[in-house]
């Protein structure tokens, strides 16, 4: 018996892949995305441009107001921390 395998997400796309992972039919749109492309190639030249998945998804977390991943307030384990570090001090005062 086959086990079914789950299809394999690439990290880093091309500029086509990219544009469609954002919405868009034309990638002519990452002209105005912050998010510079890996320049990878077999030749050493760099000429086949890849945008990296987490790059894309931490530049709209930050668009819609997200935290992006490892800021402090987004674990509350952190932010507990935080907040317990702050009463801390308040006391010693």
């Amino acid at each position: 018996m086959r086990r079914a395998v789950a299809p394999i997400q690439p990290r880093l796309l091309t500029p086509e892949e990219a544009a469609a992972y954002l919405g868009y039919k034309s990638a002519a749109i990452l002209a105005q995305v912050p998010v510079t492309p890996i320049r990878i190639s077999t030749d050493g030249q760099g000429t086949n441009p890849r945008y990296d998945v987490r790059a894309l998804d931490a530049w709209l977390d930050g668009l819609s107001g997200l935290m992006p991943v490892g800021h402090p307030d987004a674990d509350p384990q952190d932010a507990a921390e935080a907040e317990f570090a702050a009463w801390r001090m308040k006391r010693s005062a």
